[in-house]
């Protein structure tokens, strides 16, 4: 009698075992991690450099010319059919010709994280998925008309 309750306590821990490895296998959360989105793969584009007039009181006074580098989810990107960038200098010439707030020769002063910050969202807003995580700034500088002419 001993030793048939022997046998069955040896094949109780042996399945409680067998049970509690597999719960715990890195395969048994396979499963898991196969219904949770993958995580965002993020590479780097360079735009084509912009150059935005700049109008004070009503006279063209020089240019603004900025070119960006902008950080993407390439998952979002292949369900896209439209290329970011278009997108991101469409809102970076909108941002700069409409900003009061920028004075042309005092570029120094100019609040580019707040630039970068509206390029991401109004970009990702526009596109109608999160794609643009991060904006870099490549050149912000500033031609004066008056130097472009001779």
């Amino acid at each position: 009698m001993k030793l048939v309750f022997a046998g069955l306590w040896v094949t109780a821990v042996a399945l409680g075992t067998a049970y509690g490895v597999a719960l715990y296998l890195p395969g048994a959360s396979d499963a898991a991690k196969a219904a949770a989105p993958p995580p965002p793969v993020l590479q780097s584009q360079k735009t084509r450099v912009i150059n935005v007039p700049m109008v004070i009181d009503g006279a063209l006074r020089g240019f603004m010319a900025a070119q960006f580098v902008f950080t993407e989810d390439s998952n979002v990107l292949k369900t896209l059919q439209v290329p970011p960038d278009v997108y991101l200098l469409d809102e970076a010439f909108r941002a700069i010709y409409s900003d009061t707030a920028l004075d042309p020769h005092h570029v120094e002063r100019y609040d580019l994280q707040k630039l970068t910050a509206r390029l991401v969202k109004g970009t990702n807003d526009r596109l109608g998925a999160p794609l643009i995580k991060d904006v870099l700034i490549e050149n912000f500088s500033y031609i004066d008309k008056d130097v472009t002419k001779g």
